[in-house]
């Protein structure tokens, strides 16, 4: 059914902006550049929905869908489908902040509580999924942490190796003294550097070789991560090894790595770190 009233109706939504949609919806944006994010309204999160009001364009990586017009974007916070008159209708109403006027479809209650049960389906699905991702990464996390502790453990006194003390020497101009200071320091003088997969997808250790190895330490002082710098004292300016990029003929792999968490953390390079 059409008539000049809904036909006007019509046009207007498709002359309003995105940011006066944003309005009407209820996403406020936050007045800073052009790019807005906001949870996806479907899939929650932090920043997966999201509105750039330069380009005209809005996205969603939750439910990998986006566009570049109000009613799109109405429709997809409040999931309707565009292709039912009475939904793309009330899309419109949405995108202007009306009601859809008296001459055009309205939306069956009965209708609307099926739009409301998918919504409240789609919601818990990414609840469950989202809790699932979360456990997975803490799981994750425990691990590479209990990792890193291993190998800090593992490793011996810094103090005690002569080329972890030439290296720093050679690198920082520290000597005896202040050497001396850094109890925290440990050295492996058979250090693996893990990098790709062998052919029967098990992780691979491209190159062992001596490593100054400092731990990340939470506000607590319990080790949550720890650094590793391998060392090659013939090869200067920066006495670390050359490790050839596997993926990148010429190039040399970073022959400093962290393992564990570092948010949040610190490295005790000397004196106690509860000290003001």
């Amino acid at each position: 059914m059409s008539s000049p009233i809904l036909d006007a109706f019509i046009t207007q939504a498709q002359d309003v902006t995105l940011a006066e949609a944003a309005g009407h919806l209820g996403l406020k944006l936050s007045g800073r550049g052009a790019e807005h994010v906001f949870p996806c309204p479907v899939t929650g999160g932090k920043d997966r929905f999201s509105i750039n009001t330069s380009k005209s364009a809005w996205n969603c990586r939750g439910c990998g869908t986006g566009g570049r017009d109000a009613i799109g974007l109405a429709a997809h916070q409040r999931s309707l489908d565009v292709r039912r008159r009475p939904e793309f209708l009330a899309a419109c109403a949405a995108a202007l902040g009306k009601d859809v006027p008296d001459e055009g479809e309205q939306l069956t209650p009965e209708r609307r509580a099926e739009i409301e049960a998918e919504i409240a389906k789609r919601k818990e699905l990414a609840r469950v999924e989202s809790a699932r991702k979360d456990r997975e990464q803490n799981e994750f996390r425990d691990r590479e942490r209990s990792k890193a502790k291993g190998m800090y453990d593992h490793a011996g006194l810094f103090t005690k190796s002569k080329v972890a003390r030439a290296y720093l020497m050679k690198r920082a101009g520290l000597f005896d003294t202040p050497l001396a200071m850094l109890t925290r320091a440990h050295f492996s003088s058979n250090h693996s550097y893990w990098y790709g997969k062998d052919e029967a997808d098990r992780p691979l250790a491209i190159h062992s070789g001596p490593a100054m190895i400092f731990p990340f330490i939470d506000g607590s002082g319990d080790i949550i991560g720890c650094h590793q710098t391998w060392i090659d004292l013939e090869n200067s300016p920066k006495y670390r090894p050359f490790l050839p990029d596997p993926d990148n003929p010429g190039e040399g792999l970073q022959t400093k790595k962290m393992r564990g968490t570092k948010m949040g953390g610190l490295i005790p390079v000397a004196g106690a770190p509860t000290a003001g």
